[in-house]
């Protein structure tokens, strides 16, 4: 969410997992990023289905990142599941806005925070 709101932007979150919308929720007002976040959207489809068709995962995926930017003006979207990271790197090309990984996101996160830590 850190890297997500980068600079004041608006940001949303595509998942496929109903039961991670609460503490997605949640996390976003404990950040203090209440008001860049634009909420949590959906895939329609089962998420067991869709993760054990990727490219089925990607499409699903693309609709709810599109959903996110055409109706609540996300600047940036996080693709919400470590498990759907793969499908969140292939997602990146096709927006011109941040789709953001999680694990890549964090890892990069822990980096800068090393490096401030050892300076």
């Amino acid at each position: 969410m850190l890297a997500a709101s980068d600079k004041g932007r608006r940001f949303g979150v595509a998942t496929t997992t109903p039961k991670l919308v609460a503490s997605i929720d949640a996390r976003a007002v404990e950040l203090g990023l209440g008001q860049l976040y634009t909420g949590t959207r959906l895939t329609s489809e089962d998420p067991n289905k869709l993760v054990a068709d990727p490219g089925r995962l990607v499409e699903a995926l693309r609709q709810v990142v599109s959903t996110c930017i055409e109706l609540d003006k996300a600047e940036a979207v996080i693709i919400g599941g470590g498990p759907l990271g793969n499908a969140a790197t292939a997602l990146t090309p096709m927006f011109s806005i941040p789709v953001i990984a999680l694990i890549p996101a964090a890892v990069r996160r822990q980096i800068e925070i090393l490096r401030l830590v050892r300076k």
